[in-house]
């Protein structure tokens, strides 16, 4: 998907996980929508009903925090043409949400039937026979999945979602232990979709998440999260992430990201997605 048709472009990554190499990215030419015509955090009516159950609870096991939910759940971004911005999570769904994103009503297949596109091993790129729906999404977590999904039929006027969900941690450690999480990204902006790498530092103990996203032949972008029970969010800059740990013990994050806009603009230029793994 392409966006922002006016902006410059400042790129995002993050560093590869399992396959650990450093820097690389691809690109991908999979839409042709704007960020400014397709960023918006949903304000969903589950918001408030995840932040309640997403109260930590101490347990007796002094390096672990047990949280209510059990639920899968993430974010995501969309956008209409006034280029308007609120905040939520996806609502729960009854299906395995590793393979499909429950949106305003619609339970939307992730990876179809037949074989994507695999130019990148950790990505799946595809287009659905005789429709103008298409997706770039992460497929190297475990637990996860995060991604971009464009026209999605009945859903926001067809526009494209940017997301990131998968089966949420009950489990979040509590130790002093500074941890280690490296995996891939997404950045959607003024040029063709790109994959990147991401290498995020979590304090648990502190509560927070700082990240560095990293694309070809871009600036580096740094996300900032306080942690909250299972998830996170937060602004470093002008650059604005949520997202939350998935997994037993917090064994994975992902979340998506996106540029603030200037003056009364609430988009800028770019966003994306990530998915991260701990490193042992």
């Amino acid at each position: 998907m392409k966006f922002l048709k006016s902006l410059a472009l400042i790129a995002t990554g993050i560093a590869l996980a399992a396959c650990g190499s450093s820097g690389s990215s691809a690109e991908h030419q999979h839409g042709k929508n704007t960020i400014r015509n397709i960023i918006k955090n949903s304000n969903s009516k589950s918001d408030s009903h995840h932040h309640a159950h997403d109260n930590s609870k101490q347990n007796s096991n002094k390096n672990n925090s047990h949280t209510n939910s059990q639920s899968t759940i993430g974010s995501y971004l969309t956008a209409d043409q006034n280029e308007t911005i609120t905040t939520g999570f996806l609502a729960d769904g009854k299906h395995d949400k590793l393979q499909f994103l429950q949106v305003h009503g619609q339970n939307i297949q992730l990876m179809p039937a037949a074989d994507p596109n695999r130019k990148d091993p950790d990505f799946a790129e595809w287009r659905k026979d005789k429709t103008p729906f298409d997706a770039l999404i992460g497929t190297h977590l475990a637990h996860a999945r995060y991604g971009s999904l464009a026209y999605l039929p009945g859903a926001n006027n067809g526009q494209p979602y940017i997301f990131a969900q998968g089966n949420l941690s009950t489990t979040i450690p509590t130790h002093a232990n500074p941890v280690t999480y490296q995996g891939r990204a997404i950045l959607l902006g003024t040029g063709n979709d790109q994959t990147g790498t991401s290498q995020f530092t979590v304090h648990f103990d502190k509560k927070t998440v700082d990240g560095t996203l990293k694309f070809d032949s871009k600036p580096d972008i740094f996300l900032h999260g306080k942690i909250d029970g299972s998830h996170f969010n937060g602004k470093m800059g002008n650059v604005i992430t949520r997202g939350a740990f998935y997994g037993k013990d917090a064994a994975e994050l992902a979340g998506t990201f996106h540029q603030e806009g200037k003056g009364n603009k609430e988009v800028g230029d770019f966003a994306g997605a990530f998915g991260a793994k701990q490193q042992k």
